[in-house]
């Protein structure tokens, strides 16, 4: 019974999917949410069938995943889009549909092959009935979409080894320790193509860098074992020495700020974490922001970030004034603090820059950004934010 509503679920998800894609309709949107919700449960419980706490079945665990990524990405982003357009599917919503309605489809002839089976499946490609290798298809398919600068494709990758090179002309230390043994693919993270890399300083990690994999860029440096230093240092030299830093990556105006951390190591620890947005005259460049952590003992950095860089400040025009904008959505947040006009890169701009009036609020009690386009007036991104000036 419960294989049958798996069948059922896939069946129903592909029709919904290419009637979606013909009609636009908010129903067809309605009735796809509920049967990628009906396949995923019905899937997870057929999993759970088939696998105990001694003997997991870690193809269908895959692909379980795999399913709840795709249901996530119909469910808010898909449906985000969807609705910001009035009801009107994008090209890459277009093509986002097709490439997993596709993908389904190849999980329902795996379906028919595996069926009388699953419980025997084995974690390799000769025995698990094409099963993972149709849940990493469902999963990149669904990542492309909702991740990628460029949504639905992968854009042309420098290979590993220059990736290593370039990590390690960034930071020579990492040259005299050794790179984590595994395979290294390409992860795809809000708009940013990177590769991980990890690295053993003895008998563990030391370092995690990501390297952006279309141009080599660091994108995020970590040092990851705190040494013994026992001088503690001041407020003022920690800001001193992230200064020090950014003068040496970055010429021009910076927003400055920062908030402190405790670090549970029994020595009174405290991480020091900045953020410097570059400006643009009085725009903010908020996704080309750049994030320092400094140690209080020993005033070490052990923590470099950003996504973006060198983005130019797009034309653009202010359809929609501030004020009408705060109008519009102060009944969402009750209190909306005006910040001024921030250049972003969200999922909403499918990665692209567009100017933005910015805000601070605060949401469930916590402290956030969010950023409305200066054209349409609606909501393009949002954060949580813990930042203060200094």
């Amino acid at each position: 019974m419960v294989s049958q509503q798996v069948e059922q679920g896939l069946r129903q998800s592909i029709g919904y999917m290419n009637e979606l894609r013909s009609n636009q309709a908010p129903q067809t949107m309605q009735s796809l949410q509920r049967s990628l919700q009906d396949l995923t449960l019905a899937f997870n419980h057929w999993l759970r069938l088939n696998e105990t706490e001694h003997k997991p079945n870690h193809p269908m665990e895959k692909t379980l995943a795999s399913l709840e990524l795709l249901k996530n990405g119909v469910l808010h982003h898909l449906n985000s889009q969807y609705t910001e357009n009035q009801n009107v599917l994008n090209d890459y919503d277009q093509d986002f549909l097709e490439k997993a309605q596709n993908n389904l489809g190849n999980l329902l002839t795996v379906y028919h092959n595996v069926k009388d089976y699953v419980g025997a499946l084995k974690d390799n490609e000769a025995a698990d009935g094409g099963m993972t290798q149709v849940a990493a298809a469902l999963e990149e398919t669904t990542r492309l979409y909702r991740h990628s600068i460029t949504p639905n494709v992968h854009p042309a990758y420098i290979s590993l080894e220059e990736a290593v090179m370039a990590a390690e002309e960034a930071y020579p230390q990492l040259r005299k320790e050794a790179l984590q043994e595994g395979a290294i693919t390409v992860q795809i993270k809000d708009g940013v193509h990177y590769y991980p890399l990890g690295y053993d300083g003895g008998k563990s990690l030391s370092h995690v860098v990501w390297v952006d994999a279309i141009n080599g860029e660091i994108r995020n440096f970590e040092e990851k074992q705190l040494n013994g230093d026992k001088n503690t240092i001041t407020l003022g030299d920690a800001i001193a020495i992230a200064r020090k830093y950014m003068a040496s990556i970055y010429e021009g105006a910076l927003t400055e700020e920062m908030f402190k951390m405790k670090v549970e190591d029994g020595n009174g620890q405290e991480i020091y974490a900045f953020r410097f947005t570059p400006k643009s005259g009085e725009i903010e460049l908020v996704s080309d922001a750049y994030i320092i952590h400094v140690t209080s003992i020993g005033g070490r950095i052990i923590k470099i970030a950003n996504d973006f860089v060198k983005t130019p400040v797009p034309y653009f025009e202010t359809a929609t004034s501030q004020e009408e904008t705060y109008g519009s959505y102060i009944e969402d947040y009750g209190n909306l603090d005006y910040r001024g006009l921030a250049v972003v890169r969200s999922f909403q701009t499918n990665y692209k820059a567009r100017v933005a009036y910015s805000y601070s609020t605060v949401q469930n009690e916590q402290p956030m950004l969010v950023f409305y386009d200066t054209q349409t007036g609606r909501p393009i991104y949002q954060l949580y934010y813990l930042y203060q000036a200094f």
